[in-house]
């Protein structure tokens, strides 16, 4: 019911995650689709996420990320139908997640939060109302910190090696490496797949 009631309050953030993560990949493939026909390496990749799996989501009890998760299923489906399209014509179409990588924005946070706390500790809320912004954020970061540990434990219990997110850089090889084992020989046309080339994502 949370998912919900925040996808009804938060229609603008709905429409504008479709039109990044759906409408932008399908204009981006049709404008590149003359030169990639005409060359001589005939595939495109989308960057998705594992959380659009329908399976995970039903066995790990994923509720967060409603609406990006919703967004990249919807990817997923263009992507299989732009593969649909274009097989014939020697073009290979797959959705990729790139595994859980770390760009540095839960680091930027918890060094906000760290700095907040010095600046204006819990005590001081009521004496400074005209704080009330930083306090929303201070809030808002508590939350998603809580938020954060609750899906790390189910991350855990969905993969007991999982050690935690993977460097940018890890994750652009290994999503290259899929993209250039992939073939629609092997059958990997349309598919969505991990940053391991499989469906286990983390």
């Amino acid at each position: 019911m949370k998912d919900l009631q925040q996808l009804q309050v938060s229609s603008e953030e709905f429409r504008t995650t479709m039109e990044v993560n759906v409408l932008a990949n399908i204009h981006i493939h049709d404008a590149f689709l003359p030169q990639i026909l005409a060359g001589t390496t005939k595939k495109v990749a989308a960057i998705t996420s594992g959380i659009a799996d329908i399976d995970w989501i039903n066995d790990y009890d994923i509720e967060e990320l409603a609406i990006n998760a919703m967004s990249k299923a919807a990817l997923n489906v263009a992507t299989a139908k732009f593969n649909a399209w274009y097989e014939r014509d020697g073009v290979l179409f797959l959705s990729v997640c790139p595994g859980l990588v770390d760009t540095g924005h839960f680091v930027e946070r918890t060094v906000d939060l760290k700095l907040f706390s010095l600046l204006f500790p819990p005590s001081s809320f009521l004496l400074e109302p005209q704080c009330a912004d930083l306090i929303t954020f201070y809030i808002a970061t508590l939350e998603q910190q809580a938020w954060l540990e609750g899906v790390l434990t189910r991350f855990s219990k969905y993969s007991p090696d999982f050690n935690g997110s993977i460097t940018t850089t890890e994750s652009v090889k290994a999503v290259l490496s899929v993209v250039e084992n992939s073939s629609i020989e092997k059958g990997n046309g349309g598919r969505f797949l991990s940053h391991f080339g499989t469906k286990q994502w983390l």
